[in-house]
């Protein structure tokens, strides 16, 4: 029986030796990104919410070391009235289209009536076993 292992390309082992002043938020972003791996994207607030226990100002720190080093980047969503995120990442928010189709494509959203959501991309590369 095949299985599918998904790998992030986050070297937290590294990060811990190089800012050790982060450990919680390394050890807390570990854990969650583990438990989730089958997603390549996050909004901040699910992590800050998600991670109660870590400092929220070192959380941030942590999250923008991980830009800085080229793991993740920082992309923005459109979140409709309904609450879930459309399709399409943006560099910056002002790239948002005015209106984006709805994910079940019965029509649009406009960008008025939804949330653009600051979010985290990060890469995994899967392996089969």
């Amino acid at each position: 029986m095949l299985g599918r292992w998904i790998m992030l390309r986050i070297n937290f082992d590294s990060l811990r030796d190089s800012h050790p002043e982060y450990s919680d938020a390394w050890s807390g972003l570990e854990r969650w990104l583990s438990k989730n791996s089958q997603k390549e994207f996050v909004e901040l607030s699910v992590l800050l919410r998600a991670l109660p226990r870590v400092n929220r100002a070192e959380l941030i720190v942590a999250l923008q070391l991980l830009v800085d080093n080229g793991m993740m980047e920082i992309t923005y969503r459109l979140k409709a009235p309904e609450g879930h995120l459309l399709e399409g990442e943006f560099e910056e928010p002002d790239l948002v289209p005015d209106k984006l189709m709805d994910r079940d494509y019965s029509g649009y959203v406009l960008k008025k009536d939804g949330t653009v959501v600051s979010g985290y991309r990060w890469e995994t590369s899967g392996a089969t076993a």
